[in-house]
């Protein structure tokens, strides 16, 4: 705080494997159940959200769309706002054949998440997606 208060705290015991969050009000007085750092999280965690892309990505959109043979990664930005909300989808690559629009299709249906949690308040978090499509010949 501005007047030398501490704010917040966080340690973690490599002996136990325990993280300790500590935050503090202005009168120095322990806030209950304070998160220093908690990363934007989907339903069911990182495994939860491979099964999700792999579950709705349509695999064949660039072999309808006459990609020609190859391994194409594309790379899509987004954001997981303070409401757990998947906002300010952008595409970084432009390969085509229909792939990055998949990938965004797929994002943008996404149910809500857990957003950021740093030092005790919601915040934004960015992301950045890479999703490979492999065409091969018949």
């Amino acid at each position: 705080y501005p007047d030398g208060k501490l704010w917040a705290h966080y340690s973690y015991d490599s002996n136990t494997k325990k993280q300790v969050d500590e935050g503090f009000d202005e009168k120095g007085k322990p806030i209950p159940g304070f998160i220093y750092l908690k990363e934007a999280e989907f339903p069911g965690g990182k495994n939860g959200w491979i099964a999700y892309l792999g579950e709705n990505i349509k695999t064949k959109v660039p072999v309808k769309k006459g990609a020609p043979k190859g391994t194409y990664q594309v790379i899509i930005r987004f954001i997981v706002d303070k409401d757990g909300k998947i906002a300010s989808i952008e595409p970084e690559t432009s390969i085509g054949y229909g792939m990055e629009e998949e990938v965004i299709r797929v994002i943008k249906k996404s149910p809500r998440w857990s957003p950021l949690i740093l030092l005790g308040k919601q915040e934004n978090a960015f992301r950045r997606q890479p999703i490979t499509f492999v065409v091969e010949e018949k």
